[in-house]
């Protein structure tokens, strides 16, 4: 599929989806956007008849006793909603895209960060449109950067994900860096074929809309202390998290591939 022809139809999918509707029209849309898609109207933190967008339906929050937040410090909690793809060791500088399919640790955080998650571990949970589009901290912590690299908006699903290599690395996307008691994290989001945009709660002066700029990253000289399980960062529909450990990390996998939701056990520190 042609690059320029998938970023038009997600600007005007983007555009679209941000449209605030009348109430009644509203209503019908989003019910019918919900039942289409499985959505779960219950859990949604208001009432669906006081949404006004499609964009403002997928990123609703959730009731907290929908998702509550595994707090053990021993604990790295699910950052997201989706279904868990692949986990691992990075072996190097190689992680699992998809069977007989690798991509490059450096190509996909092009920063001298990288050299911490060598030989450390990574997590990949795509999010389908039924699932809540926020992402959240999986451990207690404090950001002390991000990432912004502009890139393609290509299909983060089968049957793209086993023939187009290098598919995350090819892909916009935006790194949160977080520093633990623990070691280094990095939240890698994913943008997607009709996710025209992503979005922080951490940092209002984050562009994504200008790939002009190229590479765009930030230290913070005084780091962003954050709890597990807040709200970090939004999809504007759907896509993909890779969660990346560094490598002084030791953990044990509680969940096999499959669905899950944010705040759940994950991972336990050894």
């Amino acid at each position: 599929m042609n690059s320029f022809f998938i970023k038009s139809i997600t600007r005007s999918v983007s555009y679209l989806s941000a449209l605030p509707l009348p109430k009644s029209v509203a209503f019908v849309v989003l019910f019918l956007f919900a039942k289409l898609f499985n959505m779960n109207i219950e859990e949604a933190e208001k009432p669906i008849r006081d949404y006004r967008s499609v964009d403002e339906w997928f990123t609703r929050g959730l009731k907290s006793k929908c998702r509550p937040i595994a707090k053990a410090e021993s604990i790295l909690s699910s950052p997201a909603d989706g279904t868990i793809l692949n986990y691992g060791h990075i072996k190097n500088n190689s992680l699992i895209q998809a069977k007989r399919i690798d991509y490059s640790l450096n190509s996909l955080i092009p920063s001298d960060l990288s050299h911490h998650f060598k030989n450390g571990f990574f997590a990949t949970i795509y999010l389908s449109p039924k699932d809540c589009h926020r992402v959240f901290s999986p451990v207690d912590g404090r950001i002390i950067g991000y990432l912004h690299v502009p890139g393609s908006i290509f299909p983060v699903r089968e049957p793209y994900l086993s023939t187009v290599k290098g598919l995350f690395t090819r892909n916009e996307r935006l790194v949160t860096f977080i520093k633990n008691k623990k070691g280094l994290l990095a939240l890698v989001q994913v943008a997607a074929f009709n996710v025209g945009n992503m979005s922080v709660t951490y940092d209002a002066g984050i562009c994504l809309n200008d790939a002009s700029k190229g590479i765009q990253e930030k230290r913070y000289n005084e780091p962003l202390f954050i709890l597990k399980g807040d709200w970090l960062a939004t999809f504007h529909l759907g896509s993909t998290v890779i969660l990346l450990c560094s490598s002084e990390m030791t953990l044990k996998p509680l969940r096999e591939n499959g669905a899950i939701r944010y705040g759940e056990e994950w991972f336990r520190f050894l």
